[in-house]
């Protein structure tokens, strides 16, 4: 479902964090707007600043929204919108092991979405595919293949996210095996699920097949070319990755400090973001659904909070793990509330030759946390309960646009081919 690395090309990348500063101006604070200083007056650090994410947020409380989700699609601006449309499409995230957007999914006689490309586009004919991405024969017969493909099929054989690995000849992942099945090297969570989220919050599900020069592509050809161009695309971000697992073990066994990237996302900044894009302004956020290594994006559709008590010091200790009556994670709040929120995402589904919209496929998760409110009203921070530690995003993201430089990602796919197909898949057959 991901990528080793995200490909995303991130702009900036910040954090809430768990105490407040001096003032009551808190970054991107809607109370605090200076237009005479672009809406910025307190200087926190670039990796600890929501309003990298949006400017004019509301804190209070109290004027937060509780619940909210995506009313209109983003892309309505750029493409003809009936109303009623999916607002997010579902697709697969195009698996590495199984040769990403270039894997034939119509059967080994009909090309790939890529090969279709090149055969419309690119004037390359191209040529079959070896039958086995792995095994004894896998490096003679993709090399044989990377030199007769067209352009785009052949960099995405020999290069998208080392995917060679499994057919170069050599022990790729050190256990004294070569090219063999289990993908040498490349697990299976890598894929374009990074590519596939801001793709379908900025772009329109095509309707039906496009013949384009001679060539039919199906939805899920269209989709899949989407899914590439966005490979590499330009995105804010809050939260750090976490590239670990959530624990470290002791000798004995016992648990160890958690690393601070995998306590992301900061949960007062979970709860201020999700109320302000999808309660107060309609906008659409991402998030890494996973705390761990893996990273698994997902768009989220819509949150909805379940359960919002206000506690004493005790109560909020005992639901984080703390003992004693004192409250002592930040001495800035000066009021705490017990928290659960449900977040509905979407989550990959097949390749298909038709549309298949969202509906389907629409999951959710439940975290639970303690919220740090100050004496204003607002909120300045907030910790995982226990059962949330090893269970909550681990970074939340806004999706702007494909990258304007094709660094990362297929250089032989060329956005204004792909956005014809996607117009000439809208309009009426």
């Amino acid at each position: 479902m991901k990528t080793a690395h995200l490909g995303l090309c991130l702009l900036a990348s910040s954090a809430l964090l768990g105490c407040a500063p001096e003032s009551d101006c808190l970054p991107g604070d809607i109370d605090c707007t200076d237009t005479s200083n672009d809406g910025k007056l307190d200087e926190w650090d670039r990796q600890n600043d929501p309003q990298l994410l949006s400017e004019r947020l509301e804190y209070r409380l109290a004027s937060l929204p509780k619940s909210g989700k995506i009313n209109r699609p983003i892309w309505r601006e750029r493409y003809a919108y009936t109303p009623g449309e999916n607002v997010f499409w579902a697709d697969t995230y195009w698996p590495t092991q199984e040769g990403s957007t270039n894997a034939r999914w119509l059967g080994s006689t009909v090309k790939s979405p890529l090969e279709k490309y090149d055969q419309a586009f690119n004037s390359a004919a191209g040529c079959e595919q070896p039958a086995a991405r792995c095994g004894a024969d896998a490096k003679k017969n993709w090399d044989q293949y990377i030199a007769c493909a067209g352009p785009a099929a052949s960099w995405h054989a020999a290069n998208f996210q080392g995917s060679r690995q499994m057919y170069d000849g050599v022990d790729s992942d050190g256990d004294r095996m070569v090219d063999e099945c289990d993908g040498d090297g490349i697990e299976g969570w890598w894929g374009l699920c990074h590519a596939w989220t801001p793709a379908a919050i900025l772009e329109p599900e095509p309707k039906h097949a496009v013949t384009q020069n001679g060539v039919k592509f199906e939805v899920a050809d269209i989709k899949a070319l989407i899914v590439t161009l966005y490979d590499a695309n330009e995105a804010l971000m809050l939260g750090g990755r976490c590239n670990g697992e959530l624990f470290s073990t002791g000798p004995n066994g016992e648990r160890e400090a958690i690393d601070p990237d995998c306590q992301d996302v900061n949960p007062g900044a979970l709860h201020v973001v999700l109320a302000n894009f999808l309660g107060v302004k309609d906008r659409a956020i991402a998030m890494d659904r996973t705390a761990g290594a893996e990273v698994w994006n997902q768009p989220i559709y819509s949150f909805k909070v379940d359960k919002m008590d206000v506690v004493d010091g005790a109560k909020a200790n005992a639901c984080i793990g703390d003992s004693g009556s004192k409250y002592t994670r930040n001495d800035k709040a000066k009021k705490l509330y017990e928290v659960t929120t449900e977040v509905e995402f979407l989550v990959e589904g097949g390749p298909e030759a038709r549309p298949i919209g969202m509906d389907q496929f629409l999951s959710s998760n439940t975290y639970h946390y303690v919220l740090e409110v100050s004496s204003t009203g607002k909120v300045i921070g907030g910790t995982y309960c226990t059962d949330s530690v090893e269970r909550h995003p681990d970074f939340l993201w806004a999706p702007i646009a494909v990258s304007q430089s094709s660094y990362g990602r297929n250089p032989n796919v060329d956005i204004d081919h792909v956005r014809t197909l996607i117009e000439k898949s809208r309009q009426a057959e």
